[in-house]
């Protein structure tokens, strides 16, 4: 992914953020900083980002090896592979759920696809389809 060339100073400064507060014991595995408390401790210091932004910056830096992990409540600065795990583990059950959808939303469209195809395809159907058109007006 490339980032925002205007963001890739503040990605450092956020990383810079969440190395400092971890060996401070302020953000940790079990105190994580949502994106929204990153914007604002942004905002402390003059600089305006947008949640979404913390999102690119977050990917950006994982691209650069940074050991970001995350959990729903939010980052911290990993300092072992065991506090990567359930940031992990959600991905993939992110992921899990997104093929489960796609396998789905696949298989409506195919029996959508066969019933609208195969709707002439009767003795009845055919009669209908060669002896009626809904443009034409009843007779009474």
């Amino acid at each position: 992914m490339q980032l925002n060339t205007e963001l890739i100073p503040i990605a450092e400064r956020v990383l810079n953020f969440l190395k400092l507060s971890r060996e401070r014991g302020q953000i940790t595995p079990d105190n994580p900083i949502s994106s929204t408390g990153i914007v604002e401790a942004a905002a402390r210091y003059n600089v305006i980002i947008k949640r979404e932004d913390v999102y690119h910056i977050v990917h950006y830096l994982r691209e650069k090896q940074e050991p970001i992990s995350s959990s729903q409540t939010g980052y911290f600065y990993a300092l072992n592979p065991e506090e990567l795990k359930p940031a992990i583990c959600e991905q993939v059950k992110i992921i899990r759920e997104r093929q489960e959808t796609l396998t789905l939303l696949k298989r409506i469209q195919d029996n959508l696809s066969k019933s609208t195809n195969s709707l002439f395809e009767s003795p009845v159907g055919q009669i209908l389809r060669d002896n009626f058109s809904p443009l034409e007006p009843f007779e009474k």
